[in-house]
């Protein structure tokens, strides 16, 4: 996922990354209090036949300094709607900037 001028690459932990039936989806991208922001939601499948599928939900901001990563992630198949909670809850997530007035940090 590509958020402002910072590339960062996520998938599914080993050894289930690039493994067929993995799958990544976009989910957001674009400006959120003047930042860019994107969320992807990814399915990695079991290791072995008795294993559940690891299910995580990415949500990066490009701050003025650092690329900042929060994620949720299930060992089961989350509702639709608990997806779309936890993408709300994610994407209500702030960074602060001591340096710029319109990014006060709470005191």
């Amino acid at each position: 996922m590509t958020v402002g001028a910072a590339c960062y690459r996520l998938d599914c932990p080993p050894p289930r990354g690039n493994t067929a039936g993995s799958e990544a989806s976009l989910v957001f991208q674009g400006e959120t209090a003047g930042l860019q922001t994107a969320q992807a939601l990814f399915r990695c499948p079991g290791i072995e036949a008795d294993t559940v599928e690891e299910v995580f939900l990415a949500h990066a901001i490009s701050g003025r300094d650092s690329l900042y990563v929060s994620q949720v992630a299930w060992h089961f198949t989350p509702s639709r709607d608990e997806v779309e909670q936890w993408s709300i809850f994610l994407h209500r997530m702030d960074v602060c900037d001591t340096r710029r007035a319109d990014m006060p940090c709470p005191q």
